[in-house]
């Protein structure tokens, strides 16, 4: 989540955009995922509830993945994927090259 909004913020910065149009995107892009971890959360305060995901995970071993894989920013969503960030762009707004690093 915290490059996700590096890279949303970057962009959202490089178009002229400001604070409100990059939360609105960070939070359609996040919000789903900050829900369905709460709740997961709150699922696993107690030990009964500890201990029947324990023998849920024991008995299926893809749910731990499953559970991560929905708690996760989907690809489509992904800054990257809808608001690519060139390197041109990042040399114009600075007028200096992009230089990688270690080179």
């Amino acid at each position: 989540m915290a490059l996700h909004s590096a890279r949303l913020a970057a962009q959202c910065y490089l178009a002229g955009s400001g604070a409100t149009e990059f939360q609105s995107r960070f939070t359609a892009d996040v919000a789903p995922q900050v829900r369905r971890t709460t709740l997961m959360s709150r699922l696993l305060v107690s030990s009964a509830s500890q201990a029947l995901s324990m023998k849920a995970a024991s008995l299926l071993p893809g749910l731990v993945g499953a559970v991560a894989r929905y708690t996760r920013i989907p690809a489509r969503s992904a800054a990257g994927a809808r608001y690519p960030l060139r390197r041109r762009e990042v040399e114009s707004a600075y007028s200096t090259p992009v230089r990688p690093t270690g080179t």
